[in-house]
Order: structure tokens, then C-alpha cells, then sequence
């Protein structure tokens, strides 16, 4: 991956023979190379084949760090060392070209094969990699709902990149800064290393309390990832070269290093425990592979004397090491490219073998013809910032080859088509969209032009040649409830009751200065249809308050991919102990059913906890509007279906998008709505349904509606489509209306009736 952005390079490596590592004469050290290479076989495999994360990136990581700070420190140290600005420069020529190009190449490749709904999405993930920081844009986007059941894109590997490149700049900062401080003191060295391993101490602990407390942000986090390559600083400074086993033991220790690699990428789940304490274990297996292959003064490395070591100096391991920053890059994207393209059970053997044999094709030409001829191959002349600026900077060397200064022009001219590819495709979207608001005024408004749900509940007319509304090729954050923008809600990893929003306006919808109020209680299943609940108060003369958490529908102890949420049990007692002690006038509204597991799959049920919090609600005499849940759109397999995705793939080739995206509701909705006997007995209940609004008499699932998207990915609706409900929500709350809840049937008369006490099923482990 780059490890060895500023290590010297050995005139074997000009004849392309096998780089030998900065290292006293007397050590044998091109196994380290190797030991890239291998784990970077395994970051390969284990993506391609196994879908899951090895140990592999950490033990770049660490790797990198090996001798980054010792060169960095004597080369500051020294009176014609190069300048803080020209080692980052070094940095970037070492590691940018390759980048840049993979990253163009995996953007015109996604734009082709990719639906336009993710479009704006991979535009957004190419400029955040291409200017390092698309780490941070993960951990923004890790814990949001808006992308759950999304799959991962083209870029999602590069997050470690940018790690790599901020550790390295802080470092490079630490070192400048200590040595301008002291003057050049020789006692630098010691107030660097010390540094060095405070601040990778307590990135070890932030880790580790990271880990336990928001492991999305600890994943990609560069603080907390900070300490895999302080470590491997730290173990350069003191004990790379000085640690010297004897034969035997170098046996012992290169198998038992191994094992550690592997086994952890076999037994762990890297995802859900890296860069935590666990991670020790594949790093203390690489320490011993580097101290396996550390020969003795004036020891000639065999067979005999390296033992089983010896494998990671081969040339196979060494050419893996070679191409391992390029065959990182590479991998990913071909394989995400596959699975969109084919990618079956049947077909995974054939496939990845393919995407690996081209990867490793790619980052052979991509090493030969990017890498290398744009790497720094002499030092320059010391110049600062200044220097460079106001041009009293001259190179003892003749001029830029013309090879060179393609490169330079190219690499800038991709770096600005990524970084401001989103801002053009804005740009391009609103031309569109003024034409269609001409179009939708010359109509008579909006809600003639997009009924929704009332193009089948009043049997509306809907104007042809309107595009949907919201768009399936939008991003899914816009089509989100208001209180999702004021932040009037709780997350995953926090634990408050929100009533105040970001500003520290009272997080209050409908008609805010109202006596009676509405609380909405639940997950986000409840707080999709704040759209229509904000219009229905407003018109009726009554608050809305919002007191949901995340992916926390009452008592649900499971999130997605089977990970324990305890939080959600804790919080809905908190809620429910607030709702008691300050009741709404008009009472609650939230979910009555949901499906049977995580994924959506299966027939809809009620979980015992959704009793048991009507029943505390009961007992307190307030009232609740229980709602029934949608279809989740849920794949064969059992897995999410991005409704959202679908549609925009269906409307980019021409075919109907409820014909290709919509599903039987018979598959997920029983005959009738199994809360009216599963609630029996519980007083102050109305319940409620608006499957209606998008089944069609058929009993067919519609992903669009009287022009208007229903679904913002796999089980939310939209809030245009939400608001369209309203006159439904309302009738069926205020008992107005002649449109029962049953009206739409959703299955056969043979379809099971409602189970009386449903268990709690098991999570799935989603795609």
C-alpha cells in the first residue's frame, strides 16, 4: 500500500531485482517486502472470496510506519535534509499517480455500469479520495439510516489511504516542529520518539474505548488508527536490526506469526474489532515474521540458518510486495465492478479468480508505467514553502523530462474533473429540474401533478411526462423527515431524548404554540410519516413531538448483521418512563408490526416488547394510533432490496419501474392486519394501515405512485411520498373517513392467519 513512501532505494531495484529496505549493511531484510506482499494476498483473498476483512490493512499500517520516523528524523536533523514541503511532495509523487488514475478509471466505469441513484454518491466518494479524506466521509455516513442496506462502492477501500497519508503528515508535523523547537539538538531524536509513543499510547486507549462505544467512527477514525503505525515507528527505532534469533527459533516464530495473520482474519470479525486491542494479535504476528528474517552481523542468510522465513524473500512474495500499492487499489474496484455485473454462487470461483489474475495484471502496468516513472529518483536541493513560492528554488539536476511533465499535467487535470465532479453534476440536475417546474406550474400546482398515494386511495388522474418525485437517481438524505435535518432525533450510539434541536429551538412540528400534542414514539418506521403527521397538526391545531431512536423499534435488542443493540431496550424505557411523566394530550403514534427478521423477509409479526410497551402506555390512559407496517423490499435471498436503486436502474433503461422493482405483498402482509387481535384487550388503541396507498387492487407492491417515488431505499418511504398520505393518516385517525384499513387486499384466503404470541426471530446477516 505504499508503506515505504521515503526509504532509500538499492541499485538492485533499477534492475528490477527485488528492493532492499534502508538497512544496516549487515541485515537481511527483503523479507519485509514480502510479508507486504502476503498480507496484502490476504486483504485480496479474503475480500474476494471469503467477504470479510483480514488483517491484512493493519499490517500495512504498520509496516509503513516501520521506518518512517527514524528517516524522517534524520533527514530533519541533517543541515541539507530536504524541507517539510518537499517531503510531502515526495509523499504525494510516491503515492498520488497511481491513485488518481485508479480513481478516474473506477468512476467512469461506476458512472457506465452503476444505476444513476448511486451516481451522486460515487462522485461524492471519488473526490473524498482523491483528496484524502473520504475516511471522515464514512464515518459521517456510517451510523445514517438514509444508507442502510446500500451496498459498499468502487472507493469504499480507500479509507485506509487517507489514514495512511494524515498519519504520515502528522507525523512529518510532530518531527518539523521538535526539531525547529530544540535547534537541531542531537536530544530531538530521544523528545521525538517519546512523542511518538505518548501519542500512540493514547490512541491505543481511544481505540479501545471506541471500540466498545462507536465502532463505525473507531473503524475509519484516524486518531484511533494513529497507533498501528506509531507502533511500527516505535518497534523501527528500538528494535528493528537488534532483535537476532537463533535458527530454531526462527522456525518457531515464523509459523507462529502465521498462524496469528491468518487465524485472525478466520476467527475475527475485523470490521466489528480493528484497530481495538485485538489487533495486537496480527501485528505481534508480523513482529515476529520481521525478527524471523533479521539475520546477524556478518550472518549469511540460507535455507538452513532463515528457515521457513526464507518464503517471504522468494521472488513470487517480492513481486507481490512490489505491486501490492497498485494491486491494493486495483482489487477492490474489479470486484465491485463483477458483483454488479455477475456475481452468483455458482459464478464466485470463475469470477474472482478473474477479477484477481486482472488485478494483478492492472497494478503490474500501473507499478511499470505510473509508479515508477513519477516516483522522486534523486534528491533535490533543500527549499522551503517560500522558496518554491517566490522562486528561489533551482534543481541541481537538468530539466523536468517530458514524461514527467505529462504526468504532472494529467494527474492535475484528473485531480480537478474528480474534486469538482459533483458540483457539475448538480449543476446538470437543475436545468433539468427548472423545465419540469414549468411543466408541473402549467398543470396547477404540485399535488396535481404528483397525487401519490391518492392516484389509488381517490383514484386521482396522473399527468403523463413528468419525471418521479423525489428522483430515484437523488441521494436517499434528501428525502428524509424534517427532524432528521434539525437533528431532532437519537442515533444510534447516543442515548438522550432530543426536544431540542441543533440551534436549541425546541424540536416541536405542526402548530407549535398548541395545547393538545402528539408524540411519535419508535424507531424510524414511526418517524417516515412526520411529513404527514407535521401537515395533519397544522390543520388540526395540535403539536408533534418526535421521540425516536434509530433502528430502535420497541425492544429490539438486535441490529442489523446481528449486532446486540442494548441500547435500544434502555432507551425505550427511558422514553416510555418520559412519555408517563409528561403525557401528550392526544396520545402516541408508532409501528404496530414489523417484519420477522432484520432483513425485511418473512411474514409481518408482532414482537412481544411492542405489547408490552402498549400495555405501560395503557395502564398510563394514553392513547395510541398504532400504524401498520410497509412490505420490505427484500431480494430473493432474503436480503435488502434498495427500492430506490431499482427504480432509477429501471427508469435509466426505459422499463417500468413497478413491473422490475415491485413485489407481492402476500409475500411479507398477511390477509388481515394481524394487530386486531394481537392488541385485543388493550384499551385506547386505533389502528391504522395505509398499504393501500401504494398496493395496487392486484395486491402488487408499487414503488411509484401518481408520479411520486414511495420508497427511499429498502423499508422508508419518502417524505413527498408521506406527504400524499396525509388525507389517508388523517381520516383514519379522526375517523372521517369510509376507506378501511382492509380495503386493499394483500393475499389469498388460504395465507395463514396471524400468529397469537410470535417469537423473536434471529437476525440476519445482511448482503
Amino acid at each position: 500500500m505504499g508503506a515505504q513512501v521515503l526509504m532509500p532505494r538499492s541499485k538492485q531495484e533499477s534492475h528490477h531485482r527485488a528492493p532492499r529496505m534502508s538497512q544496516p549493511s549487515n541485515a537481511y531484510w527483503t523479507h519485509i517486502d514480502g510479508l507486504r506482499g502476503f498480507a496484502l494476498t490476504l486483504v485480496v483473498v479474503f475480500h474476494v472470496f471469503v467477504g470479510k476483512v483480514s488483517s491484512g490493512v493493519d499490517i500495512f499500517l504498520f509496516i509503513g510506519g516501520l521506518l518512517f520516523v527514524s528517516s524522517q528524523t534524520k533527514n530533519a536533523l541533517r543541515p541539507g535534509g530536504i524541507s517539510f514541503t518537499q517531503s510531502v511532495i515526495r509523499i504525494l509523487r510516491r503515492l498520488y499517480p497511481a491513485l488518481i488514475v485508479v480513481i478516474s478509471v473506477a468512476t467512469v466505469l461506476s458512472l457506465v455500469i452503476m444505476p444513476p441513484a448511486q451516481w451522486l454518491d460515487i462522485l461524492h466518494h471519488a473526490s473524498a479520495a482523491a483528496t484524502y479524506h473520504i475516511n471522515w466521509t464514512f464515518i459521517s455516513e456510517g451510523s445514517s439510516y438514509a444508507r442502510a442496506g446500500s451496498q459498499a462502492d468502487v472507493f469504499q477501500h480507500l479509507w485506509s489511504m487517507s489514514i495512511q497519508v494524515q498519519i504520515y503528515l502528522m507525523l512529518l508535523a510532530v518531527i518539523t516542529i521538535i526539531v525547529s523547537a530544540m535547534r537541531c539538538s542531537p536530544s530531538s531524536t530521544k523528545v521525538i520518539n517519546a512523542t511518538v509513543a505518548v501519542l500512540s499510547a493514547a490512541s491505543f486507549v481511544y481505540a479501545i474505548y471506541l471500540n466498545n462505544t462507536d465502532q463505525t467512527n473507531n473503524y475509519y477514525n484516524t486518531f484511533s488508527r494513529f497507533w498501528e503505525i506509531g507502533l511500527g515507528s516505535l518497534v523501527g527505532v528500538y528494535l528493528m536490526g537488534k532483535v537476532i534469533m537463533a535458527p530454531w527459533l526462527r522456525w518457531v516464530s515464523t509459523i507462529v506469526g502465521v498462524t496469528l495473520i491468518i487465524g485472525t482474519g478466520i476467527v475475527l470479525n475485523g470490521v466489528n474489532q480493528f484497530p481495538g486491542a485485538l489487533t495486537l494479535i496480527p501485528l505481534l504476528g508480523a513482529m515476529m515474521i520481521i525478527f524471523a528474517g533479521t539475520t546477524a552481523p556478518g550472518e549469511k542468510p540460507t535455507w538452513k540458518t532463515m528457515g521457513v522465513v526464507s518464503i517471504f524473500s522468494t521472488a513470487p512474495m517480492l513481486f507481490l510486495g512490489k505491486i501490492s500499492y497498485s494491486l491494493y487499489l486495483w482489487h477492490w474496484v474489479l470486484l465491485i465492478i463483477a458483483k454488479q455485473v455477475d456475481w452468483t454462487p455458482d459464478s464466485i470461483a470463475i469470477t474472482g479468480t478473474a477479477v484477481i489474475a486482472i488485478s494483478v495484471v492492472l497494478a503490474w502496468a500501473t507499478h511499470k508505467w505510473v509508479e515508477v516513472p513519477l516516483r522522486q529518483k534523486a534528491k533535490p536541493k533543500r527549499a522551503t514553502l517560500a522558496d518554491m513560492v517566490l522562486g528561489r528554488y533551482s534543481k541541481k539536476r537538468r530539466g523536468t523530462p517530458l514524461a514527467m511533465k505529462f504526468g504532472a499535467v494529467a494527474t492535475t487535470m484528473l485531480v480537478a474533473i474528480v474534486a469538482f465532479s459533483p458540483m457539475v453534476y448538480y449543476q446538470i440536475n437543475r436545468v433539468g429540474q427548472s423545465a419540469q417546474e414549468r411543466l408541473i406550474d402549467d398543470l396547477g400546482g404540485f399535488e396535481v401533478a404528483y397525487p401519490g398515494a391518492m392516484a389509488l386511495v381517490e383514484n386521482r388522474p396522473v399527468p403523463e411526462g413528468l419525471n418521479i418525485s423525489p428522483s430515484p437517481h437523488d441521494e436517499a438524505k434528501i428525502m428524509l423527515p424534517p427532524n432528521q435535518e434539525t437533528g431532532c432525533f437519537t442515533d444510534f450510539d447516543d442515548m438522550e431524548i432530543h426536544l431540542q434541536d441543533k440551534d436549541g429551538k425546541p424540536c416541536v412540528y405542526g402548530e407549535k404554540d398548541a395545547k393538545d400534542s402528539l408524540y411519535i414514539m419508535g424507531g424510524s418506521h414511526a418517524e417516515m410519516y412526520l411529513p404527514a403527521l407535521d401537515r395533519i397538526g397544522k390543520q388540526r391545531h395540535f403539536k408533534v413531538i418526535v421521540l425516536v431512536k434509530m433502528g430502535c423499534a420497541f425492544y429490539q435488542d438486535v441490529k442489523v448483521g446481528d449486532v446486540p443493540y442494548p441500547e435500544c431496550v434502555e432507551f425505550t424505557d427511558k422514553v416510555l418512563d418520559y412519555v408517563v411523566k409528561n403525557p401528550p394530550t392526544l396520545g402516541v403514534f408508532t409501528t404496530s408490526t414489523r417484519p420477522p427478521t432484520i432483513t425485511g423477509a418473512g411474514m409481518e409479526t408482532i414482537p412481544d416488547g411492542y405489547v408490552k410497551a402498549m400495555r405501560k402506555l395503557a395502564d398510563a390512559k394514553i392513547p395510541m394510533f398504532l400504524i401498520r407496517d410497509i412490505p420490505w423490499g427484500t431480494m430473493p435471498d432474503g436480503f435488502f432490496k434498495d427500492m430506490r436503486v431499482c427504480v432509477s436502474e429501471a427508469v435509466s433503461k426505459g422499463n417500468d419501474p413497478n413491473g422490475v422493482c415491485g413485489q407481492k405483498a402476500s409475500d411479507s402482509l398477511l390477509p388481515s392486519d394481524p394487530s386486531k387481535s394481537r392488541y385485543a384487550g388493550i384499551p385506547g388503541i386505533t389502528l391504522l394501515d395505509i398499504n393501500m396507498g401504494f398496493i395496487n387492487k392486484d395486491g402488487w407492491v408499487m414503488p411509484v405512485v401518481g408520479n411520486v417515488l414511495v420508497y427511499r431505499d429498502a423499508h422508508h418511504i419518502t417524505n413527498t411520498f408521506a406527504e400524499t398520505l396525509t388525507p389517508m393518516i388523517d381520516a383514519q385517525m379522526f375517523g372521517e373517513s369510509t376507506v378501511h384499513p382492509d380495503a386493499a387486499p394483500v393475499a389469498s384466503p388460504g395465507e395463514p392467519p396471524a400468529p397469537e404470541a410470535p417469537e423473536a426471530p434471529p437476525a440476519e446477516q445482511p448482503a
